[in-house]
C-alpha cells in the first residue's frame, strides 16, 4: 500500500490482514483465495475537524507489469476519514488556597483548558460569594479562546491577589466564577475559589501582675 494523494497524513493509517493486526506485508497468497484488509486510523488529538481524504495505490508481487497503471498487478482505492468537531473543555469545579490574617500576595491560579479541536469562548461572570473583599481576580471580565485555535490543551489563566487584615476571621470564604458557552460540551462550569484563612500570629502578653493573699 502506498499513498499517492491527497490531505490523509499516511503516519494516520495502519493496515493488517488478521484480527490480531499483524502488519503487512501478507504472507503469499495463492489464486483464486480473498484475504480481509484491516485498517487502523489513528487520529492525533486535537487535530482540525474536517474531511480528509487519500488515494491508495495496491501493488501485487510476482505478477508482469508493463506500468503502474496495468491492472494485473496495480489497483487505487481512495479513503476519506472524517474529523468530527470535539467542543469539550475543562474548568476545577473548585481550587483551593490557604491564605493567613494579616497577609498579602498571589493566588493559587487555575485553567480553563480547552480539550477539544475548534476555536472556543468563553463568557465569564463573577458570581462573588463572601470572599469577594478578600481577594481580587484577573482576566475574568472579558471573552477569551480565540488563540485556542485547535490546539490541544491550550490553556486561559485565571490569577488574582489576596489581602487579608489582621482581624479577619479564620474560616473558609467563597468566590464562584460561572464560565458560560452553550455552544460548547459541557455548556457551562462553575468555579469555586476557596479562600482558607487561619491565624498563625501568636498572642502578645502587654502585661502581667502578681498578687499574693494570706
Amino acid at each position: 500500500f502506498q499513498t499517492q494523494s491527497g490531505t490523509l497524513d499516511s503516519s494516520w493509517i495502519d493496515f493488517s490482514y488478521s484480527d490480531d493486526r499483524i502488519a503487512i506485508p501478507f504472507d503469499e497468497m495463492t489464486s483464486n483465495t480473498v484475504t480481509t484488509i484491516y485498517l487502523n486510523a489513528t487520529i492525533p488529538a486535537g487535530y482540525t475537524a474536517g474531511n480528509y481524504t487519500g488515494t491508495y495505490l495496491v501493488n501485487a508481487s510476482n505478477t508482469t507489469c508493463l506500468s503502474e497503471y496495468d491492472d494485473r498487478c496495480y489497483s487505487s482505492f481512495d479513503l476519506t476519514i472524517e474529523v468530527p468537531e470535539n467542543t469539550s473543555w475543562y474548568s476545577p469545579s473548585e481550587v483551593n488556597t490557604t491564605v493567613y490574617d494579616n497577609t498579602a500576595g498571589d493566588l493559587t491560579s487555575f485553567n480553563i483548558t480547552n480539550e477539544g479541536n475548534v476555536n472556543m469562548t468563553w463568557v465569564i461572570t463573577d458570581l462573588a460569594g463572601n470572599a469577594s473583599s478578600l481577594i481580587t481576580l484577573y482576566n475574568t471580565s472579558m471573552t477569551v479562546g480565540t488563540e485556542h485555535a485547535g490546539t490541544l490543551n491550550s490553556t486561559h489563566t485565571i490569577h488574582g491577589t489576596y489581602d487579608i487584615a489582621l482581624t479577619q476571621a479564620p474560616g473558609i470564604y467563597e468566590y464562584v466564577l460561572q464560565i458560560n458557552n452553550d455552544s460548547l460540551s459541557p455548556g457551562e462550569i462553575n468555579t469555586t475559589i476557596n479562600v482558607i484563612v487561619e491565624d498563625n500570629i501568636d498572642p502578645v502578653i502587654v502585661s502581667t501582675s502578681l498578687s499574693t493573699t494570706d
